[in-house]
């Protein structure tokens, strides 16, 4: 407050609270940083050999929040490097549009940002390199699959043609200011009204039939999973990316508008929920993800 100083504009300004954060916008890949990153907002990885060179890193939700931190790090010019370390994933989006590049969108909370005496130098950042530099595509001839959340497993009978599929995990975290003895941030800790959330968009070409509708009204139950495949590694293994969710139901009205007088586009959106049980088929009761590539070693440290 200026009052008493005899001035009429304020003449101090000081340091406070600090909120490290970034958003990183990029392809998804097999074998590389995305998958490290979606890793770590889940919390536990299991890497199991496939043979011929191929090995499945099964992606777990862990109850216990951050069970290891990234450090994120980039050039901001030529010689400088921005770094943010003991960085959590507090949302992570992938978007699939048939004949594109699987696009992730992910943000980031650290615990403290550093423009020097940084771990990763200007010099070093030159000499990384992606360890498998194959994108993952999606195709017409991938998959996306539901059936009714206590039927059988998922199979080609359960295939549904979409136009797009958007996948959003959040996980979020705040940071909170502590008298503590110490300088900087303490850890982060779990915040908003969910620990963790995860919703699902489908896009369809057309409306069918009442399906989503009736699904709504109906408050039917489903499973769900979606399959991205790359190149072979060997045998008959290939490179995969493949999204499951045990249990999910219709999240508002279906958007369905005659906007067109030909045929119009329908969107449905799904809310994740936490299964009784594992479902036929699959292998844990919350959303995971099942990543196959040629890494025999866990993204995890």
């Amino acid at each position: 407050s200026p009052i008493g100083s005899g001035l009429i504009v304020q003449d101090r300004i000081d340091a406070g609270a600090t909120n490290p954060t970034v958003t990183i916008s990029k392809g998804m890949d097999f074998n590389g940083p995305a998958v490290a990153m979606l890793a770590q907002m889940f919390g536990t990885e299991i890497v199991t050999g496939l043979g011929s060179g191929g090995y499945v890193h099964s992606i777990l939700l862990n109850a216990n929040l951050n069970t290891n931190y990234g450090c994120v790090a980039y050039h901001s010019d030529s010689a400088s490097v921005h770094e943010f370390r003991n960085a959590a994933v507090t949302s992570y989006e992938i978007n699939a549009t048939p004949n594109e590049y699987l696009a992730a969108t992910i943000n980031l909370l650290a615990t403290e940002f550093k423009n020097s005496s940084t771990t990763n130098t200007a010099v070093s950042l030159l000499t990384t390199t992606i360890a498998d530099s194959e994108p993952a595509i999606a195709r017409p001839i991938h998959t996306v699959r539901l059936n009714a959340q206590a039927g059988g497993a998922l199979s080609g009978s359960d295939v549904y043609a979409v136009t797009n599929a958007t996948f959003s995990y959040t996980r979020e975290q705040e940071l909170v200011g502590e008298i503590k003895g110490s300088a900087g941030n303490g850890a982060q800790r779990s915040s908003g009204s969910v620990p963790f959330a995860a919703r699902v968009t489908l896009t369809f070409k057309t409306k069918v039939d009442e399906t989503w509708f009736t699904s709504l009204i109906n408050e039917t139950e489903w499973k769900m999973d979606c399959k991205i495949e790359g190149t072979l590694i060997g045998g008959a293994v290939y490179r995969t990316i493949e999204l499951s969710f045990p249990r999910l139901k219709v999240d508002g009205d279906p958007s369905y508008s005659l906007s067109n007088t030909g045929d119009n586009e329908m969107t449905v959106n799904f809310r994740v929920l936490a299964a009784s049980a594992n479902p036929t088929g699959m292998i844990d009761v919350y959303p995971y993800a099942r990543i196959i590539n040629t890494r025999a070693t866990k993204f995890l440290k």
